[in-house]
């Protein structure tokens, strides 16, 4: 009998064969038996490189964690325990220690947070607050005050913990900054409510910037660094400024103090960061002081005018030639500023001296300049801060929603401000209604090139062009809008990403990657670059969308997104472009993380060189992680502020492959599995195996290498693992690997099974 059948006779059943000789790529919105070879139906946790082996990705390893509470803040997880009366309280002892007594067994967990109250005689006097409590047996448990004396008396109420003000519970905001100053100083900004704590990437080393007295932050900020400042913008209030600095290590220490319920900050930072300038906004001052003020030297005219308060790249203006060669209303741009009474600028003039000319910067021509409105967020371009103007400045230092002829507040107005000034803004000429008339607000703009500024509204996109060559173009009068489309918008800003002459962003139909002349022709019935994986992008959250970040990085595009009921972003998907596809669904289960707590990401950034350049997390925690960092199967994670130390966890890893059929719509007895395996160079490896079967519908559990080898794959060796499937009857079958051990790699697969039923008698 031939090798390739199974029985000979009038109905041979011949073995048949599919499977797949490499991974590409994975496709969960086509039927698993609609897809083509090479495609994965499902990939989670996996990298598919350009040898077609499919690896489970990379471990998260924490770089950084160095926000911290005090041990009374209400982190998570934490007990909510009913309010419980005392019967007694002990004076302290010697250390401090109060022993609290109940009249029955308590329901209290030994080293939690309870909130405490009601206790007298204390000096110095007892604040009601959250207490770290130590259970002593069923009915007492005992605080440590330190320094505490007195006679207790009162009746002690303790029960569930409480948030109180000015403790660090998150993460508001997050920045990738680079010194202009120094070549490989690179570091993260972490903003949380009382402070900025700052990471050095090269060394790891951490400090803090502060705010003004009495500034905290209370909501999601953005963060941007431009004109070598830091900016932090929180909606409706006044945006904060970080003027550059040394930044140094351990340049501020911030401790608790109980006592003014209060953080003490030991060693003040070199620079704060402070609020921009509101109120009513000075026109520009005359400049030049009295007396030949006035040099003219080579084309470099040399200006004497003290504390003139001037910027390279201002604008200046003369408005007095003083009987030189310069001309009244002439405009000139600032070139250099050797002190703070002398400013240069070129002019192609004759060498002069010995003048009394004077000058001032831009005057508006228009409705007035105003200071910095308050906006969600800003994007540099073309030398200016482009931002939503959805708020004014007021006279009283505050500020007004931004509204309309009946009310209503403006959220599809642009303005940006005067060049290398992020303090001016001319309020006719230098805004752009974009859209006007419909409720499609401004969700983010990209700087394309030096003339295109690329604006994306929630339901269409614009650009905004400035003319090649052309006068007068400082105050934008000359720069013209177009709408691009009005099909298609953006649903989240930090998805927008530029890679090379293509964008990336996720709107509501899926994420789009379109060159900027597809532009143009962008409607809504285009195809969606996320279309393959139309599942995964159908579990986005819709209420939180507007978080998801994107980012290009190894020839990869990262875009992290809300699945599911999650109100963060839990997940990232990848699209490899050497492939041409997307390659996996990245995911840190919630289950497998303590209870309350999830791996969030609210920002994600390309820092560092060298070596430790890599993809880079923040989370909400205040922890910053590092992407693909590890090669043992496992994330080290930091996942609650207070948390002592990371904890490892299993990378969860699945690999399910395309139906195989053998191009045949008859039922099929699936007889042999083979697998080719490979493990790194570090670990051993181990895989669960599974056989999904379609019609009749079944899973079965298939083994593992150790249950058909009788021992693991060892450390950098490769495997044809070859195993019985059970003789399932079924239409099709999907083979699906989960890692257990180590890092496995799958190189190809293969099924063998035979027709079943090809009898043309009906079976009775």
């Amino acid at each position: 009998m031939p090798s390739n059948y199974s029985r000979s006779g009038g109905l041979d059943s011949r073995i048949i064969e599919d499977g797949d000789t490499g991974f590409s790529k994975y496709n969960d919105r086509f039927r698993p038996d609609q897809l083509d070879p090479g495609t994965l139906a499902y990939s989670q946790n996996g990298r598919m490189e350009i040898n077609g082996e499919w690896r489970l990705r990379k471990g998260i390893d924490v770089f950084s964690s160095p926000v911290v509470s005090p041990s009374n803040a209400l982190t998570l997880p934490f007990y909510v325990y009913e309010d419980v009366d005392s019967t007694s309280v002990s004076d302290p002892d010697g250390s401090g220690k109060i022993t609290i007594t109940f009249g029955s067994d308590h329901s209290f967990v030994n080293n939690t947070l309870a909130f405490v109250s009601g206790i007298t005689g204390l000096s110095p006097t007892f604040e009601d607050r959250n207490y770290i409590i130590t259970v002593v047996d069923s009915t007492n448990i005992s605080i440590t005050i330190t320094g505490a004396t007195g006679t207790a008396g009162g009746t002690a109420t303790v029960g569930a913990p409480r948030i109180e003000d000015n403790i660090i519970t998150r993460i508001f905001g997050s920045l990738y900054y680079s010194d202009p100053n120094t070549a490989n100083d690179n570091y993260v900004f972490l903003a949380t409510n009382s402070k900025v704590d700052f990471i050095d990437l090269s060394d790891g080393s951490t400090g803090s910037i502060g705010y003004p007295n009495g500034r905290t932050l209370s909501g999601q900020v953005e963060m941007l660094q431009a004109f070598n400042k830091v900016f932090i913008f929180e909606e409706g209030k006044v945006p904060l400024v970080w003027k550059g600095g040394d930044l140094q290590p351990e340049v501020a220490t911030f401790t608790w103090d109980a006592a003014t319920d209060n953080y003490n900050v030991e060693t003040l930072p070199v620079d704060y960061f402070e609020e921009v300038e509101t109120g009513d906004y000075t026109q520009p001052v005359r400049l030049g002081d009295n007396g030949n003020n006035t040099v003219i030297s080579d084309n470099v005219v040399t200006v004497d005018s003290t504390d003139h308060g001037l910027n390279v790249g201002n604008e200046i203006v003369v408005v007095d030639a003083g009987g030189s060669q310069l001309e009244e209303g002439e405009e000139y741009v600032v070139a250099s500023i050797p002190d703070d009474d002398t400013f240069t600028f070129y002019a192609e003039k004759d060498n002069d001296s010995s003048h009394n000319s004077h000058f001032t910067k831009k005057v508006s021509v228009s409705g007035g300049y105003a200071h910095m409105p308050a906006p969600r967020f800003a994007t540099y371009h073309n030398r200016r801060l482009w931002m939503p103007w959805e708020y004014v400045p007021t006279s009283a230092g505050g500020y007004d929603p931004h509204t309309d002829n009946d009310g209503n507040q403006i959220r599809d107005e642009l303005i940006a401000s005067d060049i290398l000034d992020h303090d001016t803004y001319d309020q006719i000429f230098n805004q752009f209604r974009v859209n006007a008339g419909k409720a499609d607000r401004i969700v983010g703009m990209l700087s394309f090139s030096d003339n295109q500024l690329i604006v994306f509204n929630r339901n269409s996109i614009h650009l905004i062009l400035k003319p090649d060559r052309a006068a007068g173009v400082t105050d934008l009068r000359n720069y013209s809008t177009q709408l691009l489309t009005s099909e298609v918008g953006c649903s989240a800003r930090r998805s927008i990403v530029q890679i090379g002459p293509n964008i990336f962003f996720l709107s509501d139909s899926g994420v789009y990657g379109v060159g900027f002349q597809d532009l143009y022709n962008l409607r809504g019935n285009q195809v969606p670059l996320s279309e393959p994986i139309q599942g995964t992008i159908n579990r986005i959250n819709r209420d939180a969308a507007d978080k998801a970040i994107g980012l290009y990085f190894n020839n990869r595009y990262y875009l992290a997104v809300p699945l599911d009921d999650s109100p963060v972003n839990n997940a990232i998907i990848v699209f490899n472009f050497l492939n041409g596809g997307w390659e996996s669904l990245d995911t840190i289960p919630a289950e497998i993380l303590p209870l309350g707590t999830v791996f969030d990401i609210e920002n994600m950034f390309v820092g560092g060189d060298g070596d430790d350049r890599a993809i880079y997390i923040v989370n909400e925690t205040g922890a910053l992680h590092k992407l693909e960092a590890r090669e043992n199967g496992k994330d080290n994670l930091i996942t609650f502020i207070g948390q002592a130390g990371p904890v490892e966890y299993d990378i969860q890893g699945v690999a399910r492959t395309r139906q195989y059929t053998m191009r045949d719509l008859n039922r099929k007895k699936f007889r042999e599995l083979e697998l080719h395996l490979e493990s790194n160079s570090n670990n051993a490896v181990d895989i669960d195996i599974s056989g999904i079967f379609e019609n009749p519908d079944a899973t079965t559990d298939i083994g593992s290498i150790f249950s058909v080898t009788g021992s693991i794959l060892s450390a950098n060796e490769d495997i044809s693992l070859r195993t019985r499937t059970g003789n399932q009857r079924a239409y099709g079958m999907q083979v699906e690997i989960k890692n257990t051990q180590g890092e496995p790699r799958l190189r190809a697969a293969k099924i063998s099974a035979i027709v079943d039923f090809r009898s043309t008698i009906s079976a009775d």
